[in-house]
């Protein structure tokens, strides 16, 4: 960082850290974000889909024999 400092440092008074260092680093910070996001999104889908198919299996177990049970779970699954 202090390199970076460094370099960008043109007329900012002392202590001061330049504009373009803070840009870097945030910058840097935030495309982590994009994965992060993914990731615990595709952990929350499978979660929420097998609590949904745990609850749908529940209500709608009974009705194997109407076809009802079964056009619920395609529709889970698609």
């Amino acid at each position: 960082m202090r390199e970076m400092i460094d370099k960008t440092k043109q007329r900012e008074l002392a202590g001061i850290t330049p504009f373009q260092v803070h840009e870097y680093y945030i910058d840097h910070f935030v495309q982590k974000w994009e994965s992060l996001c993914l990731s615990i999104f595709q952990q929350v889908e499978v979660i929420f889909k097998d609590k949904v198919a745990c609850f749908c299996e529940d209500i709608f177990g009974r009705f194997i024999s109407s076809g009802l049970h079964y056009d619920v779970k395609y529709y889970l699954h698609h």
